[in-house]
């Protein structure tokens, strides 16, 4: 049993050399075991035990306790040594904390304000890289708020076409709270500026050209002031819609900048633009930035019938309108015409700033062949008509002035719609307002009795009280979507009016075109590519229409039977109206009464297609008028009743010789080769192949053929509304639409299909690469 326990001991200490930090632990867990078991095992022995092995033991006890004590007072000595060199340590770090307070606290805000930019950053970079990829908002990023409602947004795709934000519920971490804007926003908005110049333009394609935060009134003078030269400060408007955001317009030497809730006095000191009464909480400044290398075109406009704003159009997407008094204007665009725009520096556009009309020689040009490609089948009518739009001052920045498109269809009725049949389009050589000889008459009799009287006693006769666009009148049909429903709400008093909401296509065609000689309005761009503009998409609660004795709740837009209950089908067949050959074949009548030599003078009096003469450009000068009642009336009309735009055209406008068209199928026995280059009508052909039935079907731009389908089908991707369609092709001048699918591109550049014939690949100027499967069935579908 002693040997026993000597083993032991020995195999303690063997223990204790591989493992000394537990040996302590172990001794205070077991030493009173191993005395109990010596007692009770060892006392009835100890008549046997030998005196050599008594001494044995003794031994080993003594130095098993020994070793204990020890490692013991060792331990201890260790744990005393690190306690005193802590304190010590501790004392040292106190005394250098408190000797170099100042300067840990002011490398604490640096570090603090620079992490907090640069995670800022971060979330504002890989905000706009996920909108780019999944075509949402880009531009708003960690600076906007949260979008709690789907809203359309500020940037421009092409023709200026804008596309929905979906609603965003997870709250954004903005740029600069107003907690830390004070000691960061200096810092943050150096590094920006600092970006810009170093950079340059930014990257084809990206969302951003220009940069904004909040900040206080001396970090930004402080900022634009450090390493650049302010050339000049002007007092300006922001518009946007019917909102106006007063601040000062700022011209340096490398950026353009905007400041809002500032004001340059009249001594040319920058002071806060705020009421005394107004709390500092409610005090906002934000400062707007864009480099000259990102402003691609510049537009001189009309703001109430005076050439006093400028509209800038940067060439990532994004634009700003401004709007200067009259005083200072002539000396802003002085400026501005100097400017080093490396985008825009042309002998041409120079010579186009100097002209003294809104057109200068370069536009002019630009619209000469602009409309030679359209008669030529070259550009398709929604993309003429809103470059026109463009051109005659109408934007989208200025409710009062919003682009305007025709009504083109009369047939809201019918189950299928026969774009073959004239009945199924309305008369475009005649204003919305006398499609009817009934309504004509009635037109006519209130001309000769519709008598007003300007201020130089000028009487002035019109065959419309109202106008065929108007500030109300976009609310109307865009009242579904954001920022126009908050903007009507602005404009109603804060109140919806279900009773005369926008609710059945049908309804509100026949009140403009057949009924309601007040009411001649004509459509928006947003019927021809947004569906989302029908679809209460933010679910609002429009209020209870009982009209007619039953209670309805106003929601999405009624639609014609042949839309089959869809907002997108409408819209495509709606576009598909647009290009069809009847309607093409009377656009440019219509052009004629909104832009051309009928607007205006004895050929619009014999058209019927006078309006209120203070509609016309030019027709009053608000300025002039000394009365504040009569200068507060002449606003309201040229704010609420609609504006007329610009003439573009002083002679009748030619006909479009050939239709824009993406597909032809010819017979090949009349096709020779020499002749395969006409085969698209002048437009630059894509694939040729030979179909099932062994006719040729020529394809245009941006169609690749699916040859192994069930049916004659092509892929159509060079839609301006960014559409994906399938489209089949039974004769040359048959199509049908069977699937319809909205691109994630910002716009499809090229497209190719693999050898199965149901799979296909898209790339677009985002750098982005899709995959697509075309499933065939009853319906078919592009996944």
């Amino acid at each position: 049993m002693l040997r026993s326990l000597v083993g032991s001991e020995m195999c303690i200490r063997d223990r204790y050399h591989k493992d000394t930090n537990m040996f302590h632990f172990w001794v205070a867990d077991h030493i009173q075991l191993v005395d109990q078991v010596l007692r009770v095992t060892c006392t009835p022995h100890v008549a046997r035990v030998s005196s050599r092995e008594q001494e044995i033991l003794d031994a080993s006890v003594t130095r098993f306790e020994s070793t204990t004590a020890t490692r013991v007072a060792a331990r201890q000595r260790v744990v005393e040594a690190r306690e005193r060199v802590g304190s010590e340590w501790k004392a040292r770090f106190e005394a250098f904390v408190r000797d170099n307070a100042d300067q840990i606290d002011a490398s604490n805000a640096r570090h603090a304000g620079l992490r907090h930019f640069l995670q800022s950053q971060a979330i504002l970079e890989w905000t706009q890289k996920k909108q780019k990829l999944i075509s949402l908002d880009p531009g708003a990023g960690a600076l906007a708020p949260p979008r709690t409602k789907s809203t359309l947004l500020t940037l421009e795709g092409p023709l200026r076409m804008r596309r929905l934000a979906a609603a965003c519920p997870v709250k954004t971490t903005p740029l600069l709270t107003r907690e830390d804007r004070k000691p960061t926003s200096q810092a943050a908005l150096e590094s920006m500026l600092e970006n810009i110049a170093n950079e340059g333009s930014a990257a084809e394609g990206a969302p951003l050209s220009g940069h904004q935060c909040e900040l206080s009134h001396d970090d930004m003078f402080g900022v634009l002031l450090k390493d650049r030269k302010i050339s000049q400060c002007f007092n300006a408007q922001l518009l946007c819609g019917l909102r106006t955001s007063d601040g000062v317009f700022v011209l340096c030497d490398d950026v353009i900048a905007f400041a809002t809730g500032f004001f340059l006095n009249p001594d040319g000191e920058v002071v806060e633009n705020f009421d005394e009464a107004s709390s500092v909480q409610d005090r906002h400044h934000s400062l707007q930035v864009w480099s000259y290398t990102t402003v691609g075109q510049i537009f001189r406009r009309r703001y109430l019938q005076r050439i006093v704003a400028l509209e800038f159009c940067f060439t990532n997407h994004e634009t700003a309108l401004f709007v200067f008094s009259r005083t200072v204007f002539n000396e802003v665009w002085e400026l501005v015409r100097l400017l080093p725009l490396p985008q825009i520096s042309s002998q041409a556009y120079v010579e186009d700033m100097e002209a003294g009309a809104t057109l200068g020689p370069r536009l002019l040009a630009y619209l000469s062949e602009l409309t030679r490609r359209w008669q030529a089948g070259e550009v398709s009518n929604l993309a003429y008509l809103l470059r026109l739009n463009t051109l005659s001052g109408r934007s989208h920045n200025d409710l009062t002035q919003y682009p305007v498109m025709p009504w083109v269809l009369s047939d809201w009725g019918s189950e299928r719609l026969d774009l073959g049949n004239p009945t199924s389009f309305r008369d475009l050589s005649r204003p919305i307002g006398v499609q009817t000889t009934e309504l004509e008459l009635k037109v006519r009799e209130r001309y000769q009795d519709a008598l007003t009287e300007d201020e130089n006693g000028v009487i002035h006769q019109f065959h419309y009280g109202t106008h065929y666009s108007s500030a109300g009148a976009t609310l109307f049909y865009l009242i579904r979507i954001e920022p126009f429903t908050s903007d009507f709400l602005s404009f109603q008093g804060g109140q919806f009016d279900p009773r005369r909401m926008f609710t059945s296509l049908r309804d509100t065609f026949t009140s403009c075109a057949q009924g309601n000689m007040s009411d001649v309005k004509e459509l928006v761009p947003e019927f021809f590519y947004l569906p989302e503009a029908l679809m209460n998409v933010n679910n609002e609660d429009f209020g209870i229409d009982d009209t007619d004795g039953v209670d309805r709740r106003p929601d999405s837009v009624e639609l014609p039977p042949w839309a089959r209950g869809s907002a997108h089908v409408f819209v495509e067949l709606h576009r598909e109206a647009l290009e069809s050959e009847l309607a093409s074949k009377q656009l440019h009548e219509w052009i004629d009464l909104v832009f051309g030599s009928k607007q205006r003078g004895e050929a619009a009096e014999q058209a019927a297609n006078v309006f209120h003469y203070l509609s016309y450009d030019g027709a009053i000068d608000i300025d002039s008028i000394t009365d504040a009642v009569a200068r507060q009336a002449a606003v309201a009309q040229l704010m609420n009743f609609g504006q007329t735009p610009a003439q573009l055209f002083s002679k009748p406008h030619p006909p479009q010789v050939k239709p824009y068209a993406d597909a032809v199928m010819l017979d090949p026995v009349v096709v020779e080769p020499q002749h395969l280059a006409n085969l698209g009508h002048n437009v630059a052909m894509g694939d040729i192949v030979e179909t099932k039935t062994h006719s040729i079907m020529a394809l245009g731009r941006c169609c690749v053929a699916l040859p192994s389908g069930p049916v004659l089908a092509y892929i159509d991707y060079g839609q301006l509304d960014r559409s994906l369609r399938i489209m089949s092709l039974s004769s040359s001048i048959n199509r049908t639409i069977l699937a319809w699918q909205v691109s994630p591109h910002e716009r499809i550049t090229c497209c190719a299909v693999a050898a199965d014939g149901r799979s296909f690949v898209t790339a677009g100027r985002d750098e982005a690469i899709w995959m697509w499967k075309v499933r065939w069935g009853r319906q078919a579908r592009c996944e």
